[in-house]
């Protein structure tokens, strides 16, 4: 009888120590660099103010697509799986649409959360503010001379994240959200109040720089 009780308490300590391992194991750390290649699918509004008059409107993209070089750094210490990230972004976008093109790059800060669900699988959720520069042309179709114009827009965005790790140091990742852009542009002695928003997807490869969390650097 002691004999087992000795076998079951062994059991029990084995498995206590497995489980622990296994918590351990999902420990966060972010030392990333990541190359992401976004899908848009935006709407525009725009305002334009020649000085006498004013016109506005709106109107769908056909299509966009952005290309960021992103880096993320966690701020927990040794041994937890959730905790606070922040980081950047350095990106350009192009949009096109009937007659129009849009295209912008600029620099864009971001704070989140984020959860190690395993050694392989972590999630996070990420807000931006962003600021840039960018250049609206309109074709006039025949109808008026072709006009573009150079100014400066402020954004915003958020979205979800489910990262996998391939090995150590090499990731994949798939993020979703919704994100805006305010621009305003000079064009041709007109000003062009054009604003963006609407959902974005992207697929990222990811370099991690190293496994030491932040407590032990």
């Amino acid at each position: 009888m002691r004999r087992g009780r000795r076998y079951l308490m062994l059991l029990l300590v084995f498995g206590l120590l497995g489980a622990r391992s296994r918590v351990v194991a999902a420990e966060l750390v972010m030392r990333d660099l990541s190359l992401n290649l976004q899908y848009l699918v935006e709407s525009y509004e725009f305002s334009i103010d020649d000085g006498e008059s004013e016109r506005s409107g709106s109107d769908a993209f056909d299509g966009g697509f952005a290309v960021c070089l992103s880096g993320r750094y966690s701020l927990p210490r040794a041994g937890r799986a959730h905790g606070w990230i922040v980081g950047g972004d350095i990106g350009y976008a192009s949009r096109s649409g009937d007659d129009l093109e849009l295209e912008t790059y600029g620099l864009t800060a971001v704070g989140g959360y984020a959860y190690a669900l395993s050694d392989r699988w972590h999630t996070a959720v990420e807000l931006s503010l962003g600021w840039g520069l960018g250049e609206l042309t309109v074709d006039g179709g025949g109808l008026f001379a072709d006009a573009s114009g150079d100014g400066d827009w402020f954004g915003y965005g958020i979205d979800g994240v489910v990262g996998y790790a391939l090995s150590d140091h090499w990731l994949v990742d798939l993020r979703a959200g919704y994100g805006g852009r305010q621009g305003t542009y000079g064009m041709d002695g007109f000003d062009t109040e054009f604003d963006t928003a609407g959902v974005r997807a992207a697929l990222g490869i990811t370099w991690r720089l190293s496994l030491t969390p932040r407590s032990l650097e």
